[in-house]
């Protein structure tokens, strides 16, 4: 996921315009995540238009890469979550905000804050439904004129933690190594998708010196 991001950087800086700084965060820690590459994409794709329209006069968009272990004292304010690892991914932006009431609607088809006519309401419930076919779980956090942040959190993929760990002694030994596939050898309809979500430009980062190769986590 950190890679994807990173390397999703300047497709996403040039989807939300000059007006919005592009913060990128990753968490010192590293792992694996078993997701199919174009959901995350349409995700990050969706979480990055909202914050756009949050923001129409410009603010801050920041996107965050960590792994999270959720235990039973973080189970007492959100008691859905299932206790155990995971790649937290956190988009956030300083615009308009929505009450808590709002918020806690955020995910319902055909809600939305965006004035009549500019939008259907589709892009956090389709966020939803991605994660959900990914096991992973995500929630709105908000207050008005204080901006959103959306959680994702998508469990570690513990059968590519022997892979990843391997990989990672490899590189600390000058090796070559990444934790995704490469998005050159994506099938034409993934290209495809992900051209149309962020632009010509995103196949920049299939361009061989970007080529990366390993377990197929993201």
């Amino acid at each position: 996921m950190p890679r994807l991001v990173a390397d999703l950087r300047n497709a996403i800086q040039r989807r939300v315009g000059n007006a919005v700084t592009l913060v990128i965060r990753r968490g010192r820690r590293v792992a694996p995540v078993r997701a199919d590459r174009m959901r995350l994409i349409h995700v990050l794709a969706h979480l990055v238009d909202n914050a756009r329209e949050a923001m129409p006069e410009g603010g801050q968009l920041t996107i965050s890469t960590d792994v999270l272990e959720v235990d039973e004292p973080m189970r007492v304010d959100r008691p859905w979550l299932r206790a155990g690892s995971y790649v937290r991914l956190q988009v956030e932006d300083t615009g308009t905000g929505m009450d808590a009431a709002f918020a806690e609607r955020a995910f319902e088809p055909f809600v939305t804050t965006k004035p009549k006519g500019r939008g259907a309401g589709l892009g956090l419930a389709t966020v939803y439904g991605l994660v959900k076919q990914s096991n992973g779980f995500v929630w709105v956090e908000s207050a008005p004129k204080a901006g959103t942040r959306v959680v994702v959190l998508l469990p570690v993929d513990t059968a590519d933690a022997g892979a990843l760990s391997g990989a990672l002694r490899a590189h600390v030994q000058g090796e070559r190594f990444a934790i995704v596939t490469s998005i050159r050898g994506l099938p034409l309809g993934d290209r495809d998708g992900l051209q149309t979500l962020f632009g010509s430009g995103a196949l920049d980062i299939a361009e061989p010196g970007a080529e990366f190769q390993g377990t197929g986590a993201v």
